[in-house]
């Protein structure tokens, strides 16, 4: 991607607490509506032209469970032209 924000989506348990994280460094907070959808908009973590940042989120449940997705990938070129979104699926 060549923007440094970027469009993360997902489903979890409803009303859960969903942080997304670029490494270790929180990005950005959301919560799953009733139906468990979520969406939110990042800014990449001290982006710099062909920076690597491995995205993930971290879901606690209203019942206190903690989960993590798969990590994606994401690099920073400011010469791509297009867009790029994160997905994750049921957690």
């Amino acid at each position: 991607t060549n923007k440094t924000t970027i469009s993360v989506h997902g489903t979890a348990v409803a009303r859960s607490k969903v942080e997304i994280f670029d490494n270790e460094t929180k990005i950005a907070e959301t919560t799953a509506l009733a139906n468990g959808d979520w969406k939110v908009d990042c800014d990449l973590y001290e982006p710099y032209n062909l920076s690597t940042h491995n995205i993930h989120a971290k879901v606690t449940t209203p019942g206190g469970l903690d989960l993590q997705s798969k990590t994606m990938e994401c690099r920073y070129d400011i010469f791509f032209i297009g867009q790029i979104f994160c997905s994750f699926a049921q957690m």
